[in-house]
């Protein structure tokens, strides 16, 4: 009889494939919110890629970003309906994404300092892509990554309100087709620089794990 894996922390399924637990966030007083983890390295090129719920109508909202040396680094957040990126304080920005729809979202961003070329993703497919964001520039390393709000001056009115899970980061840009088969859950999902179980939150009424209704429910 075969064995069946052991799944590290954060993981379930046959092939551990499938994000057990998703981190609901609810306001209140900044400090009691953040999510983190630190010891990100420099990277020439990067792909993001989470899961995102939220109803929340505010017009701005971090979904995580980092900062190292006291620097912002990197910032992944929504203005309205679009969503928008700034890498070394250069900014990207897509079409049209709405995702404060009562709907699982599953979103990415890839970037790499030759050309500063950039793309965004929503369910797997692009939205748009450009170039000249931190051409020849790297993502220093050796900082601290927040999910839901932006470091290191955070910002209470852009905080982020809704659930999040399957947040992974690779020091690569992965291509079309492996962001397709996350998107639908297939594929490798742990990221080689960050994977979503390394994000951890002590449990209080303004941050927590949630194990029922994590996105998707189809895989």
């Amino acid at each position: 009889m075969g064995s069946k894996c052991q799944c590290t922390f954060g993981f379930k399924g046959d092939n551990c494939g499938k994000s057990a637990y998703a981190i609901g966030f609810y306001g209140k007083p900044t400090r009691q919110v953040q999510v983190r983890t630190a010891n990100l390295p420099t990277m020439n090129a990067m792909t993001v890629c989470l899961r995102v719920y939220t109803s929340y109508r505010r017009t701005y909202m971090y979904l995580m970003s980092y900062a190292s040396g006291n620097s912002e680094r990197f910032v992944f957040y929504k203005v309205g309906t679009r969503l928008r990126v700034r890498v070394n304080g250069r900014n990207a920005r897509s079409k049209t994404a709405r995702i404060n729809d009562k709907k699982c979202h599953h979103l990415c961003f890839t970037w790499q300092s030759a050309g500063g070329k950039w793309s965004f993703y929503k369910e797997g497919k692009v939205l748009n892509s450009g170039a000249g964001v931190s051409a020849g520039k790297a993502i220093a390393g050796g900082g601290v990554l927040s999910l839901a709000q932006k470091v290191p001056r955070p910002r209470r009115a852009a905080r982020f309100f809704g659930r999040i899970n399957d947040l992974n980061i690779w020091n690569r840009v992965l291509t079309a087709k492996e962001i397709q088969a996350l998107s639908k859950c297939g594929g490798s999902t742990a990221g080689n620089v960050k994977s979503w179980s390394d994000f951890r939150v002590k449990y209080s009424k303004y941050a927590m794990y949630l194990w029922k209704n994590v996105c998707p429910a189809n895989c």
